[in-house]
């Protein structure tokens, strides 16, 4: 039932140009992702989805985790809209929430800095950008997934810029697609993240 729901939803995306045009690859690789999620993650706790524009992985890791309440996060508001229908049309709205605005911002909220147990992140930026922000909403001892490109060795993700981020690279899981995992080993300095766009156009690494 779930993934019929699932895949629906992602066509509904497909139609309004939320996602690409191979709908088969875009639901596998959302189903992978969450499969991922759920061997390294707590069953219970919070989750937040960076970029999640047309819901993918965040509803299928909401479809997969029972237990997890998820923020997705947006800032294009045609995006949010749809998130928001299609939250109503999945029956999550107990569970999945979106804030539409910047990751930048959410992560310097004191209601949302480090309190996620999952930070995921697909497609959301370059490695430093990811890092740098995903670490500011991802609570101690919480992990972090990123979708890599096709056959990673996690080499694009510098050790001594990670520890500087405050967490540590666990694993590069390779299921059909691949991931990189992440552990939050330390408090993030209150330099992170830097304002809004910054992580961006300045990474350091």
């Amino acid at each position: 039932m779930h993934q019929e729901r699932l895949r629906q939803s992602i066509l509904r995306a497909q139609s309004l140009g939320f996602t690409g045009d191979d709908v088969d690859l875009i639901e596998r690789h959302s189903v992978r992702f969450a499969e991922v999620c759920r061997v390294v993650a707590p069953v219970q706790g919070a989750a937040v989805d960076l970029g999640s524009g047309g819901g993918v992985p965040g509803f299928a890791i909401a479809g997969l985790i029972e237990g997890l309440s998820v923020l997705l996060v947006e800032s294009m508001e045609k995006r949010v809209a749809f998130l928001r229908e299609q939250i109503v049309k999945l029956g999550y709205t107990d569970r999945v929430e979106v804030f539409c605005g910047r990751a930048e911002v959410l992560g310097r909220d004191s209601r949302y800095r480090e309190r996620f147990n999952l930070v995921t992140a697909r497609g959301f930026g370059p490695p430093s950008a990811t890092v740098e922000i995903g670490s500011a909403l991802l609570a101690l001892d919480g992990v972090m997934v990123v979708s890599e490109p096709p056959d990673s060795d996690g080499g694009r993700w510098q050790p001594e810029a990670l520890r500087e981020f405050g967490v540590e690279k666990l694993d590069v899981v390779q299921n059909e697609f691949s991931f990189i995992v992440f552990r939050k080993v330390s408090p993030l300095s209150g330099r992170y993240p830097r304002r809004t766009g910054i992580p961006f156009k300045r990474p350091i690494f």
